[in-house]
């Protein structure tokens, strides 16, 4: 089964087998939310980015499979969806389906959950996903979860603020609501012990710190890392300090430029939150929707 997640940044695909095993995994930089903010449109040359991703993604996995393919924030923004959709199926041959806020964080609990399950790992958890368009936080126990989408996104706070005093503020803002929200679960019950981070910026950052390159990126070796604020400071500041050439090998084209953001949003959240560690895992939204496609699968069978 193949999950294809298209985001407001990246173009995610993952094939999983029949005992939930990955065989293959893809990700391609589109920047579909860009200058969304400003025409609430998905734009032409955002379109052209995500079919030529998707030519590259049909040469990577043979797409007459089962697959289930969704889309997320900036497809729920955009005021010409529609259109957007009707030319990804007709001209990119994959019929998208737009998920709310709660299905994405319901789906990419999902695929976290295997992942703890694998790193042996039951305790209760808080997770975040940090995305282009939008951040999930998600309080999960004994099969039951509580889910808040914020409007904080990697891509959408780069092209609103960059890295300014504006920035701090909408951060500051933000980090209220989440406080505020982790308190309410908290008082309905909640009592998480592990906070669990998945989306670009935990995954780029861990990599970092394990040596790898964009190109050399192994998920397993960052299953299960720990990451604290401080280390993920200082894996920024070693990467800033770095040639573009050099930061874009390491981190991936585009990437870099928007980490120092993606750090803030993720330091903003430690805070909230209340924890001073991380642990991070690969497994998100595209590895939640084809288990999802998988478990049905199985019973129609």
């Amino acid at each position: 089964m193949i999950g294809i997640d298209l985001g407001s940044n990246t173009l995610r695909a993952v094939s999983l087998d029949a005992k939930f095993e990955r065989k293959g995994a893809f990700e391609r930089i589109v920047r579909t939310a860009e200058g969304l903010d400003q025409s609430g449109l998905i734009s032409p040359s955002a379109l052209e980015r995500i079919l030529s991703a998707i030519t590259e993604l049909r040469e990577r996995f043979d797409l007459s499979e089962p697959h289930e393919a969704v889309a997320t924030a900036a497809l729920r923004r955009a005021k010409n969806q529609k259109e957007i959709l009707l030319a990804l199926e007709k001209r990119g041959g994959i019929a998208f389906r737009v998920i709310d806020a709660q299905e994405e964080a319901t789906l990419t609990a999902l695929a976290a959950q295997g992942a703890l399950k694998r790193l042996g790992i039951e305790q209760e958890f808080v997770m975040v996903d940090i995305g282009g368009g939008s951040t999930e936080v998600l309080f999960f126990r004994r099969g039951e979860m509580i889910s808040q989408s914020f409007e904080m996104g990697i891509l959408t706070f780069k092209e609103r603020y960059g890295i300014s005093h504006g920035l701090e503020s909408k951060l500051y803002e933000i980090g209220s609501e989440i406080k505020e929200f982790a308190r309410d679960m908290i008082h309905s019950g909640f009592k998480p012990e592990l906070f669990v981070g998945v989306g670009g910026t935990p995954a780029t950052l861990a990599s970092l710190k394990a040596g790898m390159s964009y190109a050399s990126y192994d998920y397993q070796k960052i299953e299960g890392m720990k990451l604290t604020p401080p280390l993920i400071k200082k894996e920024l500041e070693k990467l800033l300090r770095l040639p573009l050439k050099e930061r874009e090998r390491l981190a991936g084209a585009g990437k870099s430029e928007l980490l120092e953001v993606g750090v803030k949003i993720f330091e903003t959240l430690f805070l909230a939150l209340g924890f001073r560690e991380c642990l991070i895992v690969d497994d998100s939204l595209r590895e939640g929707v084809a288990i999802s496609a998988l478990k049905k699968a199985t019973q129609q069978n």
